[in-house]
């Protein structure tokens, strides 16, 4: 793709010689034990085989977690059970009880969020392992993947009404996930694949230009990581425009300079046709610029050719070593609703803000 020169948008920024440092062993110490709460939490699942139940592969504690902590360090902390539970679900059959879910009623949602989930990840798993062709099981995962793709050519999704994760719009960065597997995954999927197997991907395309919302910039962040591995969804200069409305959104201010924050990417409408007309009541660090948006953003700016050195990626990389937690977290806060510490959900989304600000100083340090 075109390389995009962000001092045409930033300005020129004076950056230090010596940037902050970050702890990734108190990263890797606090997304471990969270991981490690999540496998164990007493959520009650309907039996997978004759050893039981397991945890749901979950879109936050164990999701972007599986593809850093290999990467922060020796060892892989707990990715060796939940690729044993993804292995476990995929050999189960089709059939395989769904995740329980609370309301209950969703077993499309169930499905589909399961399948795009499992695809993801172990094509991930794959292709950063050096694999050349998808495994056996990669290859089941993808024909679970398109047993549940729609007519329409997307997927249902858990709906909570919970932003950003977990809403009807939310299903566009689901799929946009499914088009990162199919891209990424080792040796699966070129324009000379069989018929079938490009009339489902083209089905794909086609729903995420349908469906795409050009004034969400979370949405968009994540097409134009899909379109980095997957042809056929961005031209060069539609990477360009989205590239250009993330950079128009980074802050600016001396305090704050590089970061991103969650709730300015979008007017959210938690699942109604129209966002709401009163602000909700949220964490006071809610609409403040924070760590998941900012990592992120500024790792799928690099993939996309934005350069390690280019000020925007310099100035995030420096926001997120300058606030790291002692404990070796990020913190964002729900965008959705006030959660109490002691709700479940009330670190799910500093899960996901440790995980991707680690993906994002790795992806700075190795490039």
């Amino acid at each position: 793709m075109m390389l995009f020169n962000s001092s045409l948008a930033w300005g020129q920024i004076e950056t230090s010689d010596k940037p902050p440092q970050w702890n990734k062993i108190k990263a890797a110490q606090w997304l471990d034990n969270r991981a490690l709460w999540w496998l164990d939490y007493p959520i009650k699942q309907t039996p997978t085989d004759h050893n039981g139940a397991v945890q749901c592969n979950a879109c936050h504690t164990t999701h972007t977690y599986t593809l850093v902590r290999p990467k922060l360090t020796q060892g892989a902390g707990l990715n060796e059970r939940i690729f044993d539970n993804i292995r476990r679900r995929l050999v189960a059959g089709p059939g395989v009880a769904p995740w329980f879910v609370n309301p209950p009623g969703r077993l499309t949602q169930s499905r589909g969020s399961e399948a795009i989930n499992t695809t993801y990840l172990l094509a991930m798993k794959e292709a950063r392992e050096g694999a050349l062709q998808s495994s056996p099981l990669l290859i089941t995962a993808f024909e679970r993947l398109w047993l549940h793709q729609r007519a329409d050519g997307g997927w249902d999704w858990f709906n909570f009404t919970y932003e950003p994760l977990a809403t009807i719009e939310a299903q566009h960065f689901a799929a946009c996930q499914a088009a990162v597997a199919i891209g990424t995954a080792p040796g699966y999927f070129n324009e000379n694949s069989l018929p079938a197997l490009k009339g489902r991907v083209d089905k794909l395309r086609n729903w995420l230009k349908a469906s795409r919302n050009p004034n969400n910039l979370f949405g968009e962040a994540w097409l134009l990581f899909a379109s980095t591995r997957l042809q056929g969804l961005l031209t060069p200069q539609e990477q360009n425009q989205i590239i250009s409305k993330l950079l128009q959104k980074q802050n600016r201010d001396e305090v704050n300079k590089g970061s991103w924050a969650l709730y300015e990417l979008n007017d959210w409408r938690y699942s109604e046709k129209t966002a709401p007309t009163k602000p909700r009541k949220l964490h006071p660090d809610a609409r403040k610029p924070e760590a998941y948006s900012t990592g992120l953003i500024a790792y799928i700016l690099m993939q996309a050719g934005v350069k390690s050195d280019d000020p925007s990626i310099t100035s995030a990389l420096n926001w997120l070593r300058n606030n790291q937690q002692p404990d070796g977290s990020w913190r964002t806060y729900s965008i959705s609703v006030n959660r109490s510490k002691d709700d479940p959900a009330y670190l799910f989304l500093s899960d996901e803000a440790t995980a991707w600000a680690s993906l994002a100083l790795l992806e700075g340090e190795r490039s």
